[in-house]
């Protein structure tokens, strides 16, 4: 490996030993080549390098300056007879290189540790002035991005979306540049907002008198605003945010020895080496109570908490994903958002320093891929694994959990106690009470714990029966059954027969009655309630009890039970053993869940909803197991009441999750009917009916071309007068598809045929219709239009009863209202929208309100309230991790900002969100954002600049004409700004791409960010 540290000074490592090159040409040869990273021709090098000689004699100086860097690292190069460039297809680490890529994916934590000093400190060459007039550009390149990430996290810091300390930030940032107002600022901030009026002021006295000294000016306008601010005592005092949430699993029984292999553990947690780490063994060795163990340890090494995440009841890996968002309590907005449910996950995690155990991944190896892709962009999680195999990733580090050791030295009366035998001990109170062991029993109850090899579930499972056996007695039990089933079960693994035959001699000696109770209740998965028990199996409180008794199933201290995956996959086979049972047993439990889903499908559309879905959520794995049942033995009329059900949920609980549930569930569909389907499975009414709900996701997700398919593919087959609720379906979608996709004229045709089709049939999705027939009115400017669809969609809405929907339609009645400048009209539906917000606890249904009351406010000119409520909107965005929130409360920030004169401030957040809109390509938002910048230079007197940039965004049709009324304000509407005939101008920037933009617009953005907006052309 090739390992260039650039940052500060100069060091060369190749294969991990450092290189010694003597002549400094060749070292700023090598830093050119990597730093470039393109070929680069012999005759520039030569004569940048050696520009006091000609051609000739600077041609052969290079050759030697290449034969010196061909014995240190000439692997890594590539050379031909006139060019010369690294080999990037070697391992090269550049750690400049490595700052501008994380800098460049918003990974600012990452950007700041990375920079240890300026671009090659210390290093010049007096003979060469055109390296020389490079490296001072890559140094005030390099500062000015390293400046921009200090801005971006003191921002986040003050706006309390992470935790770093603003004041820490922006004291190392004038470290770098002692004029940085920001940062000046940001103390001030600080200072006041503890209630340090005197240091808030004193440092605005440093600052002025640093500005004076400096550059014979005074500060700008935006620090002297703060200034007067903190004079009149206007500055809001913050409390302490309160500490990290930590999240850990109760245990009731203590950890027996393990302190070894606990230390060991908590070490490798400690180390910013291991990031991914497996606990490893067969099952009911001690994984998961070794690993929460663990997880309460470390709580104080992570900042923002550690959490735990049972996998044993995740039926595929198609739900992994939505069960780590659920144990770390992130919301994943559902929203049309651009973003997917991964990308969400990533920035939420990206800031933030976590340990999450997945406890039981074996089953989901094949998603181990995703944990890499976590690891490798969040730099602050670390990961800890319970699992009977390795994942085999490269970043994983193993600990192989053996048994309990069952000997110790000396002898038990001496006071030496094997961990195995203190377990036995431990459980054996449990079960009669304390009482001592005669020395025979204590021999047969070590003799047992070494026949089972320590494993702790079978010693459990063992020492739970001497309340009815002696010690001897289940010790010469498992040793006939160890024979019997070492003989009788070659095949078995043999990480699985020592608790295989402690289950076995359990098994015979429960009553008939419990053994059937214990078999029937392998059909749950994850926990299930009493009342589920009893109306599935049978089982009573007195059952439930005595299996609890013998170690047989577990009970947590909320009431819910639970079967070891071990023990369950025992009680499967007993199951399976009965096949009238096992078919009953199975049928009870999925009407019961069936049933249970019923009970609860209204209340997804009320405010009782996030209690019904919360319920929902913790039964899914259930649920699933019930719905496999469903599509191989319930009638046609019953499995659409079950689709209905399913969607209606998922409606409620998560869009991007119900893409994967209605995908998942045409395929079992599919299969269940593999011989009626080898033609077309769209020619089926039930895989219809699925695909058709699942395009109606698809679609709200900006997924259009998905969409699409499907809903073409399901019209093939549908005919008008016998599926008007697919059909229905399936025409909102190609509308929406077509809105969209900016053909606004078929969009409408489409949700027009919709509406006239779906009355009645398409619940509960239906008044959604009028929301995006409205949505489209407004995106035209018909915003008296737009409000009658809304006004249609509210009223269908709360006809239904449906709370959530009633706040969607409010908060867009709010949005046409500002269309048309009725903004106390549009500041009261959206305080209406909020308050149902709150009492569903949408939380990106918040933050859309908030950003968007925020424009109510600059519509009345309050821009001081306007900033308050696009920074509300705007913390719990970034809470969420939700780029295009971010973004757009940025802008509304922005123009807040530009009404209260605070013009660099406004730069800062505007430059902010074109960087974001454009990585993600969210063309809206770059326009949004350039329209405010030509705010700005508006108001600093550039004007022709901001009519040409105006001009620019009313050419451009993606432009929603609300945009342009909110920078009305700011133009001379004599000048028609917008409307003028002719040409649209690109600014006359200089171009510095090397390759031909994908568009105009493209263009005009990467230049304004290249430039920063600067205002001398």
């Amino acid at each position: 490996m090739l390992d260039l540290r650039v940052l500060g000074d100069l060091r060369i490592r190749v294969d991990g030993q450092h290189a010694r090159l003597s002549s400094r040409k060749a070292q700023a040869l090598l830093v050119y080549l990597a730093v470039e990273r393109e070929q680069q021709p012999r005759s520039l090098l030569a004569s940048m390098l050696w520009p006091e000689s000609d051609q000739q004699h600077a041609d052969t100086s290079l050759r030697v300056a290449l034969t010196a860097l061909n014995k240190i690292c000439g692997s890594y190069l590539t050379q031909t007879r006139t060019r010369v460039s690294i080999d990037w297809d070697q391992v090269v680490n550049v750690d400049l290189n490595d700052l501008l890529r994380a800098a460049d994916q918003g990974d600012d934590d990452r950007a700041l540790d990375l920079y240890r000093g300026p671009f090659l400190s210390g290093f010049y060459l007096p003979d060469s002035e055109s390296f020389e007039t490079w490296r001072t550009w890559q140094n005030e390149r390099l500062l000015k991005i390293i400046a921009q990430c200090f801005h971006r996290s003191i921002e986040n810091a003050l706006n309390r979306a992470s935790d770093h300390d603003p004041m820490t930030l922006a004291l190392q940032l004038l470290k770098l540049d002692p004029m940085d107002e920001l940062a000046h600022r940001a103390i001030m901030l600080v200072h006041a907002r503890r209630g340090n009026r005197s240091a808030a002021l004193e440092q605005y006295d440093q600052c002025r008198a640093q500005m004076r000294r400096e550059l014979d000016t005074e500060p700008s306008s935006q620090t002297r605003l703060l200034f007067e601010k903190v004079q009149r005592g206007d500055v809001q005092r913050f409390e302490d945010p309160p500490p990290a949430k930590r999240v850990v699993v109760p245990q009731k029984m203590p950890l027996v020895d393990r302190q070894d292999e606990l230390a060991e553990l908590l070490m490798r947690i400690a180390s910013e080496e291991c990031r991914l780490l497996t606990v490893l063994g067969p099952g009911g060795i001690g994984k998961s109570r070794l690993a929460v163990e663990a997880l309460r340890e470390a709580a104080d090494l992570f900042r923002d908490g550690t959490f735990f995440c049972p996998l044993a009841s995740i039926a595929s890996s198609e739900f992994i994903l939505p069960a780590i968002s659920q144990a770390l309590n992130f919301y994943v907005d559902s929203l049309v958002t651009i973003q997917d449910p991964k990308s969400q996950l990533i920035d939420f995690l990206s800031t933030r320093r976590i340990f999450l155990v997945l406890d039981g991944f074996e089953h989901l190896l094949d998603s181990s891929r995703l944990l890499a892709e976590l690891l490798e962009n969040a730099p602050g999680l670390k990961l800890l694994l319970t699992s009977r195999e390795r994942l085999r990733l490269r970043q994983e580090w193993v600990l192989q959990l053996e048994g309990l050791p069952v000997k110790a030295p000396g002898h038990p009366v001496s006071g030496s106690i094997p961990p195995a035998f203190e377990l036995f001990m431990q459980r054996a109170e449990q079960v009669h009470g304390s009482q001592a062991f005669a020395a025979e029993e204590h021999t047969a109850a070590e003799e047992i714990c070494s026949l089972v090899e320590g494993n702790p579930l079978a010693i459990e499972l063992a020492a739970a029966w001497t309340d009815a056996l002696s010690t001897p007695e289940i010790l010469e039990q498992i040793r006939s059954d160890l024979d019997f089933l070492t003989s009788r079960l070659k095949n078995q693994p043999d990480e699985h027969r020592s608790l295989r035959v402690v289950f076995e001699r359990s098994w015979s000696l429960l009553p008939e009655r419990l053994r059937s109770t214990l078999a029937a209740l392998s059909v749950f998965r994850g926990t299930f309630q009493r009342e589920a028990a009893e109306a599935v199996t049978g089982a009573g409180l007195k059952d439930l009890a005595a299996l609890v008794d013998k170690s047989l199933i577990r009970r947590s201290a909320l009431g819910h039970y639970s079967l070891h995956a071990s023990i369950q996959y025992f009680s499967s086979e007993k199951l399976g053993q009965k096949p009238t049972l096992a078919e009953e047993v199975r049928s009870a439990h999925a009407r019961y869940y069936l049933g249970f889903l019923n009970e609860l499908g209204p209340q997804m559309i009320t405010t009782q909803m996030p209690e019904a879905r919360e319920i929902v959520v913790k039964e899914l794995a259930n649920i699933w197991f019930a719905l496999d049942w469903a599509v191989t033995n319930l009638n046609d009329e019953e499995l659409h009441q079950v689709l209905d059900n399913i969607f209606s949920f998922y409606v409620a609980h998560d869009w991007h999750d119900g893409v994967v549930a209605l995908g998942r569930l045409a395929r079992m569909i599919q299969q269940a009917g593999a011989s009626q389907m080898q033609a077309d499975p769209f020619a089926h009414p039930l895989f219809r009916s699925a695909s058709a709900r699942q395009a109606w996701f698809l679609s709200h997700l900006g997924k259009s071309e998905e969409s699409q398919s499907l809903s073409e593919r399901c019209m093939r087959w549908v005919a008008e007068d016998n599926s008007p609720e697919i059909r229905s379906i399936c025409l909102n979608n190609m509308g929406i598809n077509a809105c969209l996709q900016g053909c606004f004229e078929h969009g409408v045709n489409y949700l027009e045929q919709a509406i006239a089709l779906g009355q009645g049939y398409a619940k509960p999705v239906f008044p959604s219709y009028h929301l995006w027939l409205g949505y489209v009115r407004f995106l035209q400017g018909l915003y008296s239009d737009s409000m009658s669809d809304y006004q249609t969609c509210y009223d269908l809405f709360e006809k239904q009863g449906n709370q959530p929907g009633m706040a969607f339609a409010l908060s867009k009645m709010g949005l046409s209202a500002d269309g048309m400048r009725s903004y106390e009209q549009g500041l009261d539906y959206h305080r209406r929208a909020l308050e149902i917000f709150r009492a569903t606890n949408h939380i990106s249904g918040q933050a859309y309100t908030y950003s968007r009351m925020s424009v109510d406010a600059y519509g009345l000119g309050d821009y001081c309230q306007a900033a308050e409520w696009a920074e509300e909107g705007l913390r719990r965005f970034s809470t969420l991790g939700h780029r295009w929130g971010i973004s757009n409360s940025r802008c509304r920030l922005a123009f807040a900002e530009i009404g209260m004169g605070l013009l660099e401030q406004a730069k800062g957040h505007l430059l902010d969100a074109l960087s974001r809109a454009h990585e993600h390509q969210m063309t809206p938002l770059m326009l949004y954002s350039i329209l405010g910048l030509a705010c700005v230079l508006l108001r600093e007197g550039e004007i022709e600049w901001a009519m040409e940039l105006h001009r620019v965004v009313a050419a451009t049709p993606q432009t929603p004409k609300i945009y342009l009324d909110l920078a009305a304000r700011w133009f001379d509407e004599a000048h028609q700004i917008g409307k003028t005939a002719g040409p649209v101008r690109l600014p006359a920037f200089e171009v510095t791409q090397t390759s031909p933009p994908r568009s105009e617009l493209d263009a005009l953005v990467r230049q304004l960010l290249e430039q920063g907006l600067a205002t001398e052309r």
